[in-house]
């Protein structure tokens, strides 16, 4: 990641600390928008809980979606709990949720479990 990437994500990391979470979605879209997988977790997740933006969970798996397929297994566990709850225009599918939390597990990913999302893309 080169350094304008690591300053973003510390930015955003800071906003999100602060509960500045208009900010955190003002600094991470255009991360998103340029396929980096941190500021899509970010974005996907803000939007899958409404903080700083309407809640969407049609948009939260637009852009988790992207993120799990860089390999962020935060965003496949996001997207398992979307699938298991269902709801804002995202069918209920606890099929699909398994398996995206299985992939978020062979991930590394587990909830409660900081992980480290300053690594290269």
């Amino acid at each position: 990641m080169d350094q304008a990437a690591k300053d973003a994500w510390r930015s955003v990391d800071k906003a999100l600390s602060e509960g500045s979470f208009a900010e955190a979605m003002r600094l991470a879209l255009p991360w998103a928008d340029r396929g980096f997988g941190w500021a899509e977790l970010c974005v996907g997740s803000l939007y899958q809980c409404g903080l700083g933006v309407p809640r969407d969970e049609v948009v939260a798996v637009e852009f988790l979606r992207r993120a799990a397929g860089r390999g962020y297994g935060g965003a496949w566990h996001a997207l398992g709990v979307i699938y298991e709850t269902g709801g804002g225009g995202v069918e209920q599918d606890p099929g699909r949720a398994q398996v995206c939390y299985r992939k978020a597990a062979e991930l590394g990913y587990f909830p409660g479990k900081r992980v480290e999302l300053d690594r290269p893309e």
